[in-house]
């Protein structure tokens, strides 16, 4: 690996699970939440017989191509032999990263009907946070209400609406050096 090149593990995981449906605002209300909750949250199911596997093996030419088909190989064949008929619902829960969905496409059968694509919040969230310590003072309010705007509208599914006018803020406060330069990491 070259110096000063990110490595990028890769991890998959495979399980049944019963639904549990939240809808937005309790997402929002149990991650942004000041004070810990007066009753405890509703149990959550509990993942059967979960197996992971991760990669971590950039190729020659520096691609973590390789990694990302060696897992979804595998998550396929555990999907396969936990659901021979295909007849099971899946989600898959991915970082946004375009490449790694159009690549679940191609190794998950009917995963462009049968499987539901989550964005993982967490992850976006912190590149959320990135882009609000840019635009509004770090650990401001102003900065949490952003955030918390930006998830809202992840939740309600509107995230090419949420890059567009992160790019468009990027635009209208004129970014340059480091902050343009983290901001492009962020929108990219």
């Amino acid at each position: 690996m070259r110096p000063g090149t990110k490595k990028m593990a890769l991890i998959g995981a495979v399980y049944p699970v019963d639904r549990h449906v939240r809808t937005p605002e309790a997402v929002l209300e149990a991650r942004f939440r000041e004070h810990p909750p007066i009753d405890p949250p509703p149990s959550r199911p509990t993942p059967c017989f979960k197996h992971v596997r991760a990669a971590l093996r950039p190729d020659g030419a520096d691609s973590t191509e390789a990694q990302t088909h060696e897992i979804f190989i595998w998550m396929a064949h555990e999907a396969a032999q936990r659901t021979p008929d295909g007849k099971k619902p899946g989600v898959m829960l991915m970082d946004g990263q375009k490449r790694l969905l159009t690549v679940s496409w191609k190794y998950l059968p009917g995963a462009e009907d049968e499987v539901t694509d989550v964005l993982d919040l967490l992850h976006a969230l912190g590149y959320l946070q990135e882009a609000a310590h840019i635009f509004h003072p770090s650990g401001s309010a102003a900065a949490a209400a952003w955030v918390k705007g930006q998830a809202r509208r992840l939740l309600q599914g509107q995230m090419a609406s949420v890059i567009q006018s992160l790019r468009w803020q990027g635009t209208h406060e004129k970014l340059k050096g480091k902050a343009l330069e983290t901001f492009e990491h962020i929108c990219g």
